[in-house]
């Protein structure tokens, strides 16, 4: 259980802790991860991990590192990580959730920094920083241009990812759960379900996890667009998805209206030139690393992504109209 500490005379007592992830086809990560889980300065009072039937040897690893002593329970179910994070929950004994994932690796004072918050009974959810890594030089590049300065972050509507962050058990049970998803996209939603219940978030930018951007152009537009596709499949729209489709969708719509009016035909290059140079000048505010050499390659991951991200939403908008059933168990 969790530790008291005298203060004064008031004794405070901290939290039970249940870490939680879902792994599907990790084995070349998985351990490196839960190694770092398990030698977190403060330990989980237990470790739960869901794996969504992985066809490699992921569930092997795994039980690997239960036969070497570690207090690690492995649930083996075929689903979702939508509905992986609700199995591990459901099982979960403690009041507060730690959420992490394969692939990511913890700062030995991950867990402790990022539960220290819940010591104040008015914090209800904890949001991790993560760190970009890069394992090639595109990977590098990404990780640079996508990272963000922590004094960045406005903790009122930031949306942690399900990488870093921590939550008490109440907060999920208020929200039903996770949407009913085979898709991504859950933690964006249910952090929207989460900040209209009320709860009260903090930022703790100690708590770090570092976590390696897709190493090759064809991997980093297919994770964008599988992410994207999982919002557009819970219709989950945001002010920078709005901007960004309308953006698109208007060049488009230049295009086609040149045939027929020919001085049209610049507008379209000129109005996508214009709104890639705010993102990358957007990224280079926000904490990104680019140099000037770099900036040609910078704008082409952007429009990958972008590009990514549109097609996904499209596509996920549209398979939503043939789902038999949505939003949280």
């Amino acid at each position: 259980m969790g530790d008291a500490t005298d203060k004064g005379t008031l004794r405070v007592s901290s939290p039970g802790v249940s870490f939680i992830t879902t792994v599907l086809n990790e084995e070349s990560t998985v351990r490196a991860f839960l190694e770092s889980v398990v030698i977190q300065t403060r330990a989980p009072d237990e470790i739960i991990i869901v794996d969504g039937g992985s066809r490699d040897r992921t569930a092997e690893r795994v039980q690997a590192l239960i036969d070497e002593g570690n207090p690690i329970r492995l649930i083996v179910e075929a689903c979702s990580v939508s509905r992986g994070r609700d199995i591990a929950i459901e099982a979960a004994e403690f009041d507060v959730i730690a959420i992490s994932d394969a692939g990511c690796r913890l700062d030995p004072s991950w867990l402790e920094k990022i539960t220290a918050p819940f010591a104040n009974p008015d914090v209800d959810v904890v949001a991790g920083y993560y760190r970009l890594g890069g394992t090639t030089q595109f990977g590098d590049l990404c990780a640079r241009l996508f990272s963000v300065r922590p004094e960045r972050i406005r903790a009122a509507t930031f949306s942690p990812s399900h990488r870093s962050v921590a939550y008490r058990k109440k907060c999920w049970s208020a929200v039903g759960g996770y949407p009913d998803t085979p898709f991504f996209g859950e933690d964006s939603y249910f952090n929207d379900r989460i900040r209209k219940a009320g709860f009260r978030s903090v930022f703790e930018p100690g708590a770090l996890v570092t976590w390696d951007v897709r190493p090759t152009w064809r991997t980093f537009a297919r994770q964008h667009f599988k992410y994207a596709y999982g919002y557009g499949y819970l219709r989950t729209i945001s002010f920078a998805l709005a901007v960004r489709t309308a953006v698109h969708d208007l060049a488009v719509m230049l295009l086609l209206a040149s045939v027929f009016i020919p001085a049209l035909l610049a507008a379209a290059p000129l109005l996508l030139a214009s709104y890639y140079a705010v993102l990358v000048a957007n990224r280079l505010r926000l904490g990104g690393r680019v140099a000037a050499r770099e900036w040609p390659a910078a704008f082409a991951v952007l429009a990958t992504r972008e590009l990514a991200l549109t097609l996904g939403f499209v596509a996920g908008l549209l398979r939503s109209f043939t789902r038999v059933k949505s939003g949280p168990r």
